[in-house]
């Protein structure tokens, strides 16, 4: 079983992919058995105005609005606006085209060749941040949005923020999942967490830990603007 793996902001730059799209990697690849790519791609008006429908070929995608706006043309549900928060979880390659960005576009990327739908039709959803507010669950100090995974994949994967909400933390907030991998980004503010490979990490903006199912971790502090984005995958 793959150890845990943890990134930070500087471990891994961006990289040119083609014009007016850049990549950073998130190297979790080799830590989930090459199942998952996680990265974080920005987006410049150049390479965000394509005149073709095209696909891409995945089984699944999960993209999270980090900064800006995106507009996007989707065959299936039409043209939609994307803004910070926005989340769309992608089946099979649905068949869409850019039209434009701004304001620093940026979005966190999963990407697998693992089917999470029973189908293999082309399906996307978009859920915009007021579609699925935080619920208000305070007590270990967040509240927590659900990007609503559980039943668009047959329970196989679940995905949420969780934001601070007050200066009072629970220790050992989450400690991973039994069967799947358990993958946290920070997107705001930093956490600290103390794992039993690395011993104690601080996690600023911008950096990931992956958890292999079964490990676990323990959270000690985070600062009050804490926002993190959780993702449970699939190992099998």
């Amino acid at each position: 079983m793959p150890d845990t793996l943890i990134r930070h902001a500087v471990d891994n730059s961006y990289e040119l992919v083609a014009p007016g799209i850049f990549v950073r990697d998130l190297a979790i690849s080799n830590a989930t058995n090459g199942r998952y790519t996680l990265q974080v791609v920005h987006l410049e008006p150049e390479g965000a105005r394509v005149e073709a429908l095209h696909r891409h070929d995945e089984a699944f995608s999960l993209a999270y609005v980090l900064k800006g706006w995106f507009e996007v043309e989707f065959q299936q549900i039409g043209v939609h606006r994307l803004g910070v928060g926005t989340v769309v979880p992608a089946f099979n390659g649905p068949l869409h085209r850019e039209r434009d960005c701004g304001g620093e576009f940026e979005l966190l990327l999963l990407v697998t060749m693992q089917s999470m739908h029973d189908s293999d039709q082309q399906h996307i959803i978009v859920q915009q941040p007021l579609d699925a507010p935080y619920r208000p669950d305070t007590q270990d100090g967040y509240v927590y949005r659900d990007f609503e995974l559980a039943a668009v994949t047959s329970g196989r994967m679940a995905a949420h923020t969780a934001r601070a909400y007050a200066d009072h933390l629970t220790p050992a907030r989450w400690g991973g999942d039994e069967q799947r991998y358990h993958l946290a980004y920070v997107t705001e503010g930093w956490i600290e967490i103390y794992d039993p490979e690395h011993g104690r990490v601080h996690l600023a903006t911008g950096s990931v830990i992956c958890l292999p199912p079964g490990a676990r971790c323990a959270q000690l502090a985070r600062s009050t603007d804490a926002l993190v984005v959780e993702i449970f995958a699939p190992a099998a």
